[in-house]
């Protein structure tokens, strides 16, 4: 009898939104993950090598390149909040918050794994020329790091798309 009401309260219990769900990403999503990877990248380069080899500040290219891509980072943000809302229990804004703040923290890991002067050898001319980015430029890196399977979650429809409760 106690396992018939336990079985019944289980099943009454609610069903989280991503379970039976494949989690994995529309490529909007994916686009949008992959821009604000790279708005993060750029944030932490800035604040790290705060010049590039030619003495120009990182920061204020930093700063130009959010200006003249606003839309498309507000777009974004829109849209990964959205996917968080639907696929997790949840705000999605505060999930949007943690991706943020787990991306800053892999580019951290990076120069703690580097060295700072190492890191910024490495990434800040790459990143000074992509503050001058027009949308085209934008969409090609996105879709560079896209090829280069940067997304936590793989392609809706694509191999390996599998359940995962927490990406």
């Amino acid at each position: 009898m106690m396992l018939r009401l336990f079985l019944l309260i289980f099943l009454l219990l609610p069903v989280p939104a991503w379970a039976g769900q494949k989690q994995c990403y529309t490529p909007a999503e994916q686009d949008a993950e992959q821009l604000l990877r790279l708005h993060t990248e750029l944030m932490v380069v800035a604040i790290t090598c705060k010049q590039d080899e030619d003495g120009q500040d990182l920061i204020a290219g930093y700063t130009a390149f959010t200006n003249a891509h606003v839309d498309a980072l507000h777009d974004a943000e829109g849209t990964m909040t959205a996917f968080y809302n639907s696929h997790f229990s949840g705000n999605g804004t505060a999930r949007l918050d943690k991706l943020h703040t787990q991306l800053a923290n892999e580019y951290g890991q990076k120069i703690a794994n580097l060295s700072a002067p190492g890191f910024c050898g490495q990434y800040r001319q790459e990143v000074a020329r992509l503050y001058k980015a027009t949308a085209a430029e934008l969409g090609a890196q996105v879709k560079t790091m896209n090829d280069a399977g940067m997304s936590r979650l793989p392609l809706c429809g694509a191999k390996g798309a599998t359940l995962a409760k927490n990406p």
